[in-house]
């Protein structure tokens, strides 16, 4: 099918970016085109078999159904209401919670934004316990210019309450012509303080690589979100780091919210030379493997760094450095996005989106719910006036530097150890990576989204 008409995404994470951002950044989601259709999927398993009609049947008892109510109801009641009515109530019926019908001009404004032709506020946001929740400004944005801070609430867009909103229709809200203007009322994470701003949306661009020459010949390279093409910008800051003298690499992946399957898997090849980097299982037991090229750098010493905020690509790429034993991952646990959602266009312009794969990283563990687990535990709290978790890093990488290999310095202890450093406690995990054993009726709830 011609990708105009068929964006299949594999939505790890929650998070959606208020931003103009680089073509092909994907606003937290994974996007493949190596499945078949849903169409496709759908003909294929029901073959030639009364189902068929029987669909046909049940359209037509739909629309007798839609005739009768707006013939005889006393309330006027529109097609379209109808029409998207029913279509919802499809989509409940499935219990998966990342299910939901899109209007056609939410599914407009999605779609650009999946292409980054958008404008905005700039500012990053997740969904948590059904709440709206600022994950960070955009530094020199409308939203950084207004004082929000990570860990407001968003409460409320021109009016209207988002709490319990689909994420994806929250930030439509939010989104909008450059120039225009949205009121947004948020509570202050802190103090809990209510307060409300009025933003004029602006176009941006937010950099997916920044790269830098720190200190003991250690190269830095953080990775924003994931795009088409940028793992051909990874590459080109890490050739620059080397021949300046990088003799060691922090690959930062914090706050790194994802993006396209393809460059999460080109990114973890930079430095995985063989082996599994990720698997993604769908229906009836149709699987991709995805695996190294034979040309990763392996010998560069090297430390990721990943939080709470760490989701989707970022936990593919993470997931199979660390399954590998090719990094040691340090800082928090990870947010823990491994289901796969499909996007179709409907005839009218509209759209929905539901769940139909988990993917799987190299060791056969699934990250969904459950999120990656450091090598190395350091919690940041928000308030430090340095950077812990990347001295921590810096740290650990020192120590590869200078001949201990990964796998040697996740041996450090099987028993948690505790070591004070910058006034937070630091855990040195063991190996205990084993994967996660599920039955075949553990991951359809999972696949289901009941789980």
């Amino acid at each position: 099918m011609p990708a105009k008409k068929k964006v299949l995404l594999v939505l790890f994470s929650l998070f959606i970016a208020i931003s103009l951002v680089s073509s092909g950044f994907a606003s937290g989601v994974l996007y493949s085109q190596n499945f078949l259709p849903l169409k496709e999927e759908i003909r294929a398993a029901l073959g030639d078999q009364p189902s068929v009609g029987a669909i046909s049947e049940s359209a037509k008892v739909i629309q007798e159904a839609m005739e009768l109510i707006i013939k005889n109801s006393l309330r006027e009641v529109s097609v379209q209401i109808l029409r998207e009515t029913a279509i919802e109530g499809m989509l409940e019926s499935l219990q998966d919670e990342h299910a939901v019908y899109y209007s056609p001009q939410d599914y407009q404004l999605i779609m650009e934004d999946y292409r980054g032709q958008t404008s905005g506020v700039g500012m990053f946001v997740t969904k948590e316990d059904d709440q709206l929740v600022v994950v960070a400004p955009i530094e020199g944005t409308p939203a950084y210019r207004a004082g929000i801070k990570s860990g407001d609430i968003i409460l409320a867009v021109d009016g209207q309450f988002v709490q319990g909103m689909d994420i994806d229709k929250a930030v439509a809200m939010i989104r909008g012509e450059k120039g225009t203007r949205v009121r947004i009322k948020l509570q202050r994470g802190e103090s809990g303080e209510i307060y409300e701003v009025e933003l004029v949306r602006e176009e941006f661009r937010v950099p997916s690589v920044v790269s830098k020459m720190m200190e003991d010949k250690i190269g830095y390279v953080g990775y924003r979100f994931f795009s088409v093409g940028g793992a051909a910008e990874v590459e080109k800051a890490l050739k620059e780091l080397k021949e300046e003298g990088a003799r060691g690499i922090i690959f930062d992946l914090r706050h790194n919210f994802g993006g396209p399957l393809t460059d999460a898997v080109e990114v973890s090849r930079l430095f995985v030379r063989e082996g599994n980097i990720v698997t993604v299982r769908g229906k009836e037991g149709t699987e991709e493997v995805y695996q190294g090229t034979g040309t990763g750098d392996e010998e560069t010493p090297m430390v990721v760094l990943i939080d709470r905020f760490t989701a989707s690509a970022s936990e593919v790429t993470a997931g199979a450095l660390q399954d590998n034993n090719r990094a040691v991952l340090v800082g928090e646990k990870t947010f823990g996005k491994g289901s796969v959602q499909v996007i179709e266009p409907l005839p009218d312009g509209s759209g929905i989106k539901l769940t139909n794969a988990l993917f799987y990283l190299p060791s056969g563990r699934s990250n969904e719910g459950v999120g990656l687990e450091p090598d190395v535990v350091i919690k940041s709290e928000g308030e430090e006036t340095e950077d812990i978790i990347q001295n921590k890093g810096m740290e650990v990488l020192k120590e590869l530097m200078g001949g201990k290999g990964v796998k040697d310095f996740k041996e450090i202890a099987h028993a948690p150890r505790r070591t004070r450093s910058h006034e937070n406690w630091v855990i040195f995990k063991g190996i205990a990576h084993a994967p996660r054993r599920t039955t075949s009726h553990e991951n359809w709830v999972i696949f289901k989204g009941a789980g």
